[in-house]
């Protein structure tokens, strides 16, 4: 690609894995009770981008889903979760 449009940036794929260090802590907090994306990024002391991306990962593998309640999007863990 780089030949066809010289000057051209390289942009490497995202990593569409969560650390275990994030994982485990985040599914037993939405374990216990359904949490909005603020109460994750206290309780993991996460920045909102990265909280938001670890959420999709883990949504988009089945652990965890969202829900609207009381206009405030909550995640808890998924009933087809097996962790």
């Amino acid at each position: 690609m780089l030949e066809v449009f010289p000057g051209a940036e390289l942009i490497p794929d995202w990593d569409w894995r969560v650390p275990v260090s994030i994982r485990d802590p985040l599914m037993g907090i939405v374990s216990r009770r359904a949490c909005t994306i603020e109460e994750i990024c206290d309780l993991l002391k996460l920045s909102n981008s990265d909280a938001i991306k670890y959420c999709k990962i883990m949504e988009r593998d089945g652990l965890i889903s969202r829900k609207l309640h009381d206009n405030r999007l909550l995640f808890h863990a998924s009933r087809k979760s097996e962790y």
